[in-house]
């Protein structure tokens, strides 16, 4: 796992500290080659609400959504559709319930014992990411603009832009390489889903 990060079963997890929307939560995720959390079973369910619980978060955005199609939540990675026929599921009483028809993604929330809840996607929230460790991965490029790691840390939470966790993770990553010569980018190569 990254530095920083915790294992758990078949993953490693990072938590973003700095509350963020759903969709910058995401983008944070993305450059580590990680996605937000999906859960598959009441073992990681049980972890990330610990987690939630021991740093007193607000909530945790899942990588879980029905802005694809109104009341039908799907996983982002996979488009697997979140329901109790087709895997584990541990929504809040009477949620997801879209309250102001502009709920469109799940997230843990302390206000219900960190059972799943949905809430706007704009809301700022602490989020999970996770590094799957049982997919196949393959190498991708990925130039951060020196320019978003200085200004853009109010939309994209800061621990993805720490120039020195992104030389690490690059350091970590087999063949990586970090090119600290060009002025406006950091460089690295990432392990992202194949």
């Amino acid at each position: 796992c990254p530095d920083g990060w915790q294992a758990f079963q078949s993953s490693c997890y990072g938590f973003g500290d700095e509350p963020a929307t759903w969709y910058a939560a995401q983008e944070a995720c993305s450059l580590f080659g990680a996605k937000l959390a999906e859960v598959r079973s009441e073992a990681e369910d049980d972890f990330l609400r610990g987690v939630a619980r021991s740093q007193d978060y607000w909530g945790l955005w899942l990588g879980g959504t029905d802005m694809f199609s109104e009341g039908r939540f799907v996983w982002t990675s996979n488009q697997k559709l979140i329901s109790n026929q087709s895997g584990y599921t541990n929504w809040g009483h009477g949620q997801p319930n879209d309250s102001g028809q502009s709920e469109d993604c799940a997230h843990l929330w302390r206000d219900i014992e960190y059972l799943w809840n949905d809430a706007p996607c704009t809301t700022l929230l602490n989020f999970a990411c996770e590094i799957r460790l049982d997919v196949t991965f393959r190498f991708a490029r990925v130039i951060i603009p020196r320019l978003q790691i200085l200004h853009g840390l109010r939309q994209v939470p800061s621990f993805a832009f720490r120039e020195q966790q992104q030389k690490q993770h690059c350091q970590q990553t087999a063949e990586a390489k970090y090119d600290a010569s060009d002025p406006d980018s950091v460089v690295c190569l990432i392990s992202v889903d194949q």
